[in-house]
């Protein structure tokens, strides 16, 4: 009997030995299966690059967020391997210098307009010294981009209806337009596309730091229709970026494709030509920092927390503009806050983050608010009737 009994107990033990090892077996090649080894590789490239301050966007809210697919995965993987030119040699600078130089200096009046103005007899006596900056005023003022009930003849009664700040970046823009000259129509329509987004988005700047109550305002606006000069500059000087523009390329995909042109961005090539052209330096500053927000470098480059807070509201609308006006995708308005959930675009992957961090996080629920909305909106179809 006792064989029998120490036979029975044995058998039992290589039984739950033999069921152990089976299950043990099958989960392991579960977890191993190429899918789930992919996904792992993913969450570990994700994980190693991922900065500490960041919410773990894979994992946060993986019920509801759409794009945790795996092509987003990939556009995700895409950003981390992306890295933003911050520096460039002696040699890589005299090159953009020589290259800019066919660039002509640009109207003697952009250094006054590029001041802070906020007196409407200041702005006046300033632009009715040039004959044609007036009539430019008059005829952009009279065009359907604004839509008015009745003509305006003269430019007092452009700034009443318009505003310092449209009457300004209107005057700003025939300034530096009077600087380059395209030798193709398809330069001259990215151009206008340009011109269109930082329209865009410098109005979009006014509405949000007014509401912010911020001082600056109409100074930030001017500043974000500035930070355009790298574009400009790129496009006059390198006539094949035009297709990034005409492409629809996202942010991502056009820095990448510039930076492989030019081994520099739009904007240290913006800040060069700034400097050239003897802005203010606060001017070409803001532009050098415009894109730090696209990557996790906004804090290191040792900027106030006032030059930070500017750098990411510009850097908002800008981006907002820029996906209307480039790749045509105007339900970005209708987002709920600048995170990369809400408007489901990897410009905004650190943004919500950095808000948090510059104690700014009020901005997305400014852009939330309907009333604010409205305005934006009401921008944006002005701008669309000026494309039209």
């Amino acid at each position: 009997m006792s064989s029998n009994i120490i036979i029975l107990v044995v058998s039992i033990i290589v039984l739950i030995f033999v069921v152990y090892w089976l299950k043990a077996g099958s989960t392991s090649s579960s977890t191993s299966s190429p899918n789930t080894m992919i996904k792992r590789r993913q969450m570990r490239a994700v994980e190693d690059h991922k900065s500490d301050e960041l919410p773990d966007i894979l994992s946060a809210h993986s019920h509801e967020n759409k794009l945790i697919e795996h092509e987003d995965v990939e556009v995700r993987k895409e950003l981390f391997e992306f890295v933003l030119i911050r520096n460039i040699t002696d040699g890589q600078r005299t090159e953009i210098e020589s290259e800019i130089q066919n660039i002509r200096k640009p109207h003697p009046l952009l250094g006054s307009l590029v001041g802070n103005i906020t007196d409407s007899k200041a702005l006046y006596d300033l632009v009715r010294t040039d004959p044609e900056l007036v009539a430019k005023i008059i005829n952009v003022a009279n065009s359907p981009l604004f839509g008015l009930s009745q003509p305006i003849t003269t430019v007092n009664h452009a700034i009443t209806y318009l505003g310092i700040v449209q009457v300004k970046n209107i005057a700003t823009h025939f300034a530096l337009q009077k600087s380059v000259t395209f030798s193709s129509k398809q330069q001259q329509a990215i151009y206008q596309k340009i011109w269109a987004a930082s329209f865009l988005a410098s109005d979009m700047v006014l509405i949000l730091a007014k509401e912010l109550q911020l001082e600056n305002a109409a100074e930030l606006s001017t500043r974000c229709q500035l930070s355009y000069l790298g574009d400009i500059s790129i496009l006059f000087t390198h006539p094949k970026t035009a297709a990034l523009y005409k492409q629809n390329k996202d942010l991502l995909h056009r820095l990448d494709e510039i930076q492989k042109t030019t081994q520099a961005n739009p904007a240290i090539v913006g800040k060069i030509l700034a400097g050239k052209w003897n802005l203010p330096s606060s001017i070409s500053n803001a532009i050098e920092h415009g894109l730090l927000p696209f990557t996790d470098q906004l804090f290191d480059a040792e900027l106030s927390e006032i030059d930070i807070q500017e750098t990411l509201i510009c850097y908002c609308c800008k981006r907002l503009a820029e996906i209307i006006i480039y790749e045509g995708q105007t339900d970005i308005l209708k987002a709920d806050s600048f995170s990369f959930q809400d408007t489901g675009k990897i410009d905004f992957y650190y943004t919500e983050q950095q808000l948090m961090r510059a104690n700014l996080d009020k901005l997305s629920s400014t852009f939330k608010n309907p009333a604010i909305k409205s305005k934006l909106q009401h921008t944006l179809q002005v701008t669309n009737e000026k494309l039209q």
